[in-house]
């Protein structure tokens, strides 16, 4: 991630998703905390906090089951560069 980052061609962010096992019955829980926790580690690795309202309002306008996608694919629409998404412990 870091060597991605620094070449400066891909926007590279690492997410650990760990927390969203607690809620393993709970669909709604378990995608509202991934889609969180990308946003927030964005925020971390490149200061992005234009993220967390994109999290909320696809949140809010999708089902469960497709809050990730939709949240991913507008994140990439408004992106100058292509994403790379390193997620641990899905």
């Amino acid at each position: 991630m870091e060597r991605l980052n620094r070449e400066g061609q891909y926007l590279a962010v690492y997410a650990n998703l760990e927390t969203a096992q607690a809620a393993r019955e709970n669909l709604g829980l378990a995608m509202t905390d991934i889609v969180q926790t990308i946003a927030a580690e964005a925020r971390l690795e490149h200061g992005d906090t234009g993220l967390y309202k994109l999290a909320d309002e696809m949140l809010a306008r999708n089902a469960p089951t497709r809050a990730l996608r939709e949240f991913l694919t507008q994140w990439c629409e408004r992106s100058e560069r292509p994403l790379v998404l390193f997620l641990d412990e899905v």
